[in-house]
């Protein structure tokens, strides 16, 4: 009786462990699935939070509302120190919701791979007949090289996939590992560095 009574135990126990772990498995699932689709919120709204900034950005510099957040500022440029933003990055918001904004809007663009960067990187090139496609290529090019490449082919430079990278054309640098500075260097500074390693040796 006792057997039977701790075999039937084990079963409940074997058959609550599998129920558990199928229970579990559906909760594990059901949260990636909530976590993944939080993601591809984030992703299509990320556009919207810098619009919002550049747009704010915008109305607080032309209005010259800054006035009114503190007597301590006294430009604009203080206004950004204020909230964290340098002066590049507040203008760059600016320009960005200036140039791309309302079209963003209206366009109502499911973000895949637009970003701050790359409007950015536009703003020299974008006038309202080419905005369209420009706004398409930045949202669709999945490599940051492949659109940088894209905007080199538009200024009339070479793009990096095109290159064949000639031995006489190639640069290179060392950097100090102490101040972050990069020096220019040429081919005979490399020979003397490797001749001094084999010397060691």
């Amino acid at each position: 009786m006792f057997r039977e009574w701790v075999t039937l135990v084990r079963r409940k126990r074997l058959t609550n462990n599998i129920k558990n772990m199928a229970d579990s498995k559906v909760k594990k699932a059901e949260s990636i699935h909530k976590l993944v689709q939080e993601i591809s919120d984030a992703k299509k709204h990320l556009v919207g939070n810098f619009l919002v900034i550049g747009r704010n950005l915008t109305v607080i510099q032309e209005t010259k509302l800054w006035r009114y957040y503190g007597d301590h500022l006294k430009n604009i440029r203080d206004f950004f120190k204020e909230l964290g933003f340098s002066n590049a990055k507040g203008y760059h918001y600016i320009n960005i919701w200036k140039q791309f904004g309302e079209y963003l809007l209206d366009q109502k663009i499911e973000v895949e791979y637009l970003g701050v960067a790359r409007l950015q990187k536009l703003l020299p090139l974008v006038n309202d007949e080419n905005k369209a496609d420009w706004v398409a290529k930045a949202n669709t090019i999945p490599r940051m090289e492949d659109f940088d490449n894209e905007i080199k082919e538009a200024k009339g430079m070479m793009p990096t996939d095109q290159c064949e990278c000639l031995k006489e054309m190639q640069e290179f640098y060392t950097r100090c590992s102490v101040c972050d500075k990069y020096r220019k260097r040429d081919k005979s500074y490399f020979k003397e560095l490797c001749l001094g390693e084999k010397e060691k040796l």
